[in-house]
């Protein structure tokens, strides 16, 4: 290989031939499908280096992901490119070592040289990682590649007159991602000492927004309407910040214990107030009244600074946020941003635990009324949550506020998710080409802009879950789960509903808007299933998953739907283990039935069906009742339809006793008729039925009987379509 650097960036262009790649450390075995690695001897230090010469270490090809799997063969797995990749990238990771010992010799000219490859290698080696699960906007920016510029939420923020702002989503949307963004937009950065920099340009937040680290500025910077007020809030505000996320806890104790711990961290990332108060009492020059102020102010700040607030009381955990909103104030001469995240994590412990709401209800909302409502100091305030609870109004004591819910209309919704856009645009740049699928499996969210135009909302964690791996999987869901949600099945209202909602069904449901304390009870009653539960508030509980994410607006107002197949999926799991665990079926029987059933889909000629019969006699041989019957058929005719990722199989009318299942892939049509003691046939007429579908092949029609006295049998007729012959 050219030792240039010319060369290198024509390597970095992917116009080297696989062949050079294979000839590299990563070498195929012929005789085995695993691939060797060859561990080639350590290299001698070059002469050149004495030479005061540029010097290459790599011998490797730099390519980014897209170039390698360009010049792989078609016929190679996702699996296999992947795997092949990431060896790859190990071998540049030790590349980059052997750089770090090169320069301990060097020269001038040879560390520029090695220290501009090595920033080009990390770079490649990054290729499709993402910095899933951080909550840092700077880790975003810094480590992962796959990024969706959403900074003109500032912009929006910044612009809206409220003074106060609630905004919610559901987890993983991005919430504590964009709240960090804007604190790293906005506040002042200090030296230990808590002066302010010269030069804000040389700071670390300014960077991550001018396009230092990015290859462009972010879209903040580029926005000419707000170009003009940018320098008077970028770096200019002092920032309070504060994450309950930690006093998510399951005892009330230790509600408290946490909710004092994330208030000692705010005050950490202010802990140069300790030595400017110092300061100020030490100063001979300073008026006695001074010195007193400061003295009593000193020893609040350490009551919270110190052992991690555990000794602060009540009265300093409620005044923490506006005493230290007057400290900065005082301190460099500007009004406070207040953001707080997860506020709605204690209360919604307190609810999930069976604790006492009322206790954790008051100490919230005496933070909250004095950070927000009476503090003199306060510039703008954002609160982000996942709000499956209301918000700390529903006390009456903190009010001064807008709130914008998760897929309600304004401005704000299109920064919590992804858009359709923005997923095209993932998957477009990925090795994976198949938007159409990703659409199937994890669109959903439909949601509307300030002029009511319609658009559609994705769930950042399960598309770049997708991207990393190229699996179609369930991601989101498996991050987090309902409490307890098969004990709802046992209330008919929420059982029928949930089967009308798996089932594709748009639900009409009337949520309350503004809860209140009342409400709160009741539906800490039902998540924790009390004996004095209230049956007739479903209501409540929709509303609740609603606005954790499993539910999603429809076009028709006031009915709601499953956003997606991922959803749908662990809903139909959920139902099947209250099935199984309600009627103690055997999950085994259960898998085999199905597995059966779906031999008879997928196969046009199959009309034997001795095998199914004789599994769905095993399911039910412990209960024969005819509901559980009916509707554990139907269910396993929707884990049926929902296993087919890529085809596009559908039921209708999925919860009667007459299922049509369609499977584009073999041009099959399959009608399950569901009869009790050898009632009346409703089979379909075949010649409306081909001419309804007419691209189907055959009717393949199924009959399944339970009789009086608990038999089952079974019966299979195969039907051409005479027009497609």
């Amino acid at each position: 290989m050219d030792q240039s650097d010319n060369n290198y960036s024509h390597n970095l262009d992917g116009n080297e031939s696989f062949n050079q790649l294979k000839r590299c450390k990563l070498q195929p075995d012929c005789s085995s499908n695993e691939s060797k690695e060859i561990n080639p001897p350590e290299p001698k230090i070059p002469k050149n280096l004495a030479q005061n010469q540029p010097y290459h270490v790599t011998e490797l090809p730099l390519l980014t992901f897209k170039q390698f799997i360009e010049q792989q063969d078609d016929r190679t797995s996702d699996e296999d490119v992947s795997k092949k990749y990431n060896e790859y990238k190990i071998q540049l990771e030790q590349e980059c070592s052997k750089m770090n010992k090169y320069t301990e010799l060097k020269t001038e000219s040879v560390t520029v040289s090695l220290t501009r490859k090595k920033a080009q290698i990390e770079k490649i080696i990054r290729t499709y990682g993402s910095a899933l699960g951080v909550s840092k906007f700077r880790h975003l920016v810094e480590e992962s590649t796959i990024f969706i510029d959403k900074s003109l939420l500032i912009k929006e923020f910044l612009e809206n007159k409220s003074k106060v702002l609630i905004i919610t989503c559901p987890r993983t949307f991005g919430k504590s991602i964009n709240i960090d963004m804007i604190k790293n937009f906005l506040e002042i950065q200090v030296d230990e000492n808590g002066n302010k920099f010269s030069n804000k340009k040389e700071t670390t937040n300014y960077k991550l927004f001018c396009g230092e680290i990015l290859d462009k500025p972010l879209n903040i910077m580029l926005d000419d309407e707000f170009s003009e007020i940018y320098d008077e809030y970028q770096g200019e505000y002092p920032v309070i910040y504060v994450n309950f996320s930690k006093a998510r806890q399951t005892t009330h104790q230790e509600i408290l214990k946490g909710i004092k711990l994330v208030i000692n961290a705010a005050f950490k990332q202010h802990k140069y107030i300790i030595q400017r108060l110092d300061n100020i009492i030490k100063n001979s020059s300073s008026l006695y009244s001074e010195k007193k102020i400061a003295e009593n102010s000193l020893k609040k700040f350490l009551k919270i600074y110190e052992d991690y607030g555990q000794n602060a009381d009540e009265f300093n955990i409620q005044n923490s946020l506006s005493f230290l909103s007057e400290l900065l104030y005082n301190h460099l001469g500007k009004k406070v941003f207040i953001l707080i995240d997860d506020y709605d994590a204690p209360l919604n412990s307190a609810i999930l635990n069976n604790l006492d709401i009322d206790k954790i209800n008051h100490i919230m909302s005496k933070i909250f009324c004095n950070a927000f409502k009476s503090n003199h100091y306060l510039k703008k305030g954002l609160i982000t949550g996942t709000s499956g609870i209301p918000t700390p109004s529903a006390t009456g004591g903190f009010n001064n506020f807008t709130e914008y819910k998760f897929l309600d209309r304004h401005e704000f919704t299109k920064y919590y998710g992804f858009t359709q856009d923005e997923v095209l645009e993932l998957i477009n740049n990925s090795r994976f080409k198949n938007y159409e699928q990703v659409e199937e499996i994890y669109k959903g969210y439909l949601a509307k802009d300030r002029d009511s135009q319609e658009f559609y909302i994705y769930n950042p964690w399960s598309i770049v879950k997708y991207i990393e791996i190229g699996t179609l999987d369930n991601y989101w869901v498996s991050t987090g789960s309902i409490k307890n949600l098969f004990n709802f099945f046992t209330i008919d209202q929420i059982r029928n509903n949930f089967i009308k909602l798996i089932c594709g069904q748009e639900l009409e449901l009337l949520f309350e808007s503004n809860m209140k304390m009342y409400d709160l009870e009741i539906l800490q009653q039902m998540l924790n299933f009390t004996d004095n539960l209230s049956l007739n508030r479903s209501d409540l509980f929709f509303s609740f998953i609603y606005e954790l994410g499993y539910l999603s607006l429809t076009s028709n107002k006031g009915f709601y739907k499953i956003p997606n197949q991922e959803i749908r999926i662990e809903f139909i799991d959920k139902i099947i283990e209250y099935y199984l665990n309600t009627y103690d079926l055997s999950r085994e029987d259960f898998n085999d039935t199905l597995e059966q059933l779906d031999y008879l889909f997928e196969n046009e000629a199959k009309e034997d069906t001795s095998n199914f019969k004789f599994a769905l006699k095993n399911l039910f041989r412990v209960c024969p009742k005819e509901n559980v019957f009916v509707s554990l058929l139907n269910i396993m005719v929707i884990k049926l339809k929902n296993n087919k990722f890529g085809s596009k199989a559908w039921s209708k009318k999925p919860t009667s006793d007459n299922l049509i299942l369609i499977n584009d892939k073999v041009k099959l049509a399959m009608y399950i008729e569901l009869k009790y003691n050898g009632s009346e046939d409703k089979a379909p007429n075949q010649k409306f039925f081909f001419q309804e579908y007419n691209f189907i092949q055959a009717l393949k029609y199924i009959r399944i009987n339970l009789s009086e006295d608990k038999t089952i049998d079974v019966e299979c007729k195969l039907e051409k379509n005479q027009n497609t012959q």
